[in-house]
């Protein structure tokens, strides 16, 4: 891993590098990432926005969005700006993801077509548990992968609130 690469969390700040970094690699997605989930994420909740820095420049991203009711993260986004590519940075930003999981699962989405996104993340220990058909507006199929992260299998609110007591 380049030492040079710093990962972290985002930060308010951020929101300007990010939506331009997302305009350049998910023009007309749907599910975009818009400046009001970014501040809420950037609160501390519902997911995780890692980002990785090479000096002072954003070099990429990482969107985790969770859902209360769900036993994994969705990886919803991940973006490494062109100038900072074959560096190692995607991989860096996903055991990112991994390794600060608040659940015990980590799922995606990613086109058929995608292959290096695929190798990267089956080298990451993710492996296809299915497929959703046309997913893409161009009418290209989904292949769905999920990978095991560190977090603890309990992570329920009433699982918490009994270890407390």
């Amino acid at each position: 891993m380049d030492p040079s690469i710093r990962y972290g969390g985002a930060s308010f700040d951020d929101w300007p590098t990010i939506a331009a970094l997302q305009q350049m690699m998910f023009r007309d997605d749907p599910t975009a990432l818009l400046q009001e989930e970014f501040m809420f994420v950037c609160g501390g909740q519902g997911g995780q926005l890692h980002v990785a820095r090479c000096g002072d420049s954003l070099a990429g991203y990482l969107l985790s969005r969770q859902k209360s009711y769900l036993p994994w993260e969705t990886m919803a986004f991940l973006a490494v700006d062109p100038r900072f590519r074959r560096r190692g940075i995607a991989g860096g930003l996903v055991q990112k993801a991994l390794d600060d999981a608040q659940r015990p699962f980590m799922r995606l989405h990613v086109r058929p077509s995608n292959l290096a996104a695929l190798d990267l993340y089956e080298k990451a220990g993710f492996r296809q548990i299915g497929r959703r058909s046309n997913n893409h507006a161009d009418g290209e199929d989904s292949i769905i992968m999920m990978g095991r992260t560190g977090a603890s299998l309990t992570f329920w609110p009433s699982d918490q609130a009994t270890k407390t007591a």
